[in-house]
């Protein structure tokens, strides 16, 4: 078993365990809690929080019955939702492997992994590099991947954060820029529309608690950001209302999954900071291409052609 690696400067600290690619802990100069929840060791990510920080793909979120088409036959993916949908690349994807480190010094960490050809029934063999930098107050993250054999590509950063160190997330205030989001069945599989926010539960524009209007399902929801990948751009800010402490997300990707951590349910002994972690106690933001984009021609697509570079850059900024 690996211990955690640490990057940081004269204003923020961050620790990474290799398993996953997982922020464990994120502390902010002047603060002594963590600003994400994290998992005690690589081993608390295999037995109970595979999502708790890892790095999610090779397609995060959901594929709805693990299948899509490619060169006019289906490709049939591990599922592992429900007993009948892929998430987050599968029980063998990226958040469940040992990633290498490649290279290490006080403010950047650079780690690589190969998804295999036929792994979790993906085809093509893919090289993935991720890069965590720091940069004054803010945690970089670039992630970069190419495969020999056209295959999609979308992976996700999945920290939970709380900006306060304890409690619920439920007061945090929160805004995404974005107007519309993807509809979902009730087993949470997109069915293809893509509705305004406006007048429903999901509207961020100006900032409010999460908490304010939420229903008795929680949110778990993606925020359609763009059409196509763009240039780094801001697309969410967090506050922390006992801390004060707020989170500046800015993303290339053309959507958010935002999670509110209803499901949460991680025993203190498999939790960093030694107390259990349940329902509200973290918010995931989750920057990637929207879910089952491999079934809907019309959203952005995630396929990658083969030799082609997949690149993602996501900036996580405190104050």
């Amino acid at each position: 078993m690996q211990g955690s690696l640490q990057i940081k400067n004269t204003s923020i600290q961050v620790n990474i365990l290799p398993f996953g690619a997982a922020i464990q802990s994120i502390h902010l100069s002047g603060y002594e809690h963590s600003l994400v929840l994290g998992a005690k060791n690589e081993n608390a990510l295999k037995l109970c929080a595979p999502y708790l920080g890892t790095v999610v793909g090779r397609v995060a979120n959901r594929i709805n019955l693990g299948r899509y088409l490619q060169d006019d036959k289906f490709i049939q993916l591990a599922v592992n939702e429900r007993g009948k949908h892929h998430l987050h690349g599968g029980d063998m994807g990226a958040s469940h492997q040992l990633w290498s480190v490649e290279h290490s010094s006080d403010e950047e960490i650079r780690l690589v992994l190969v998804l295999k050809d036929g792994e979790m029934g993906y085809p093509g063999n893919m090289e993935i590099s991720l890069t965590y930098s720091l940069e004054e107050s803010a945690l970089l993250m670039r992630i970069e991947a190419v495969a020999d054999s056209d295959s999609p590509c979308s992976f996700a950063q999945h920290s939970f954060f709380n900006l306060d160190g304890q409690g619920s997330i439920l007061d945090h205030s929160l805004s995404i820029d974005a107007h519309r989001f993807t509809s979902v069945n009730e087993e949470l599989i997109p069915d293809g529309f893509t509705p305004l926010v406006e007048g429903t539960e999901f509207d961020f524009r100006s900032p409010r608690a999460i908490g304010e209007k939420i229903s008795a399902k929680g949110l778990d929801i993606n925020y359609c950001l763009s059409n196509h990948q763009q240039s780094i751009r801001k697309v969410a800010t967090l506050r922390g209302p006992k801390s004060g402490i707020s989170l500046s997300l800015a993303t290339t990707e053309p959507g958010l999954q935002l999670y509110d951590g209803a499901g949460l349910d991680v025993p203190a002994h498999y939790a960093n900071s030694g107390q259990a972690l349940g329902a509200f106690s973290g918010v995931a933001l989750e920057p990637q291409f929207w879910p089952d984009a491999v079934n809907h021609s019309h959203f952005p697509t995630p396929f990658l052609k083969a030799g082609e570079r997949y690149i993602q850059e996501t900036k996580f900024s405190f104050s």
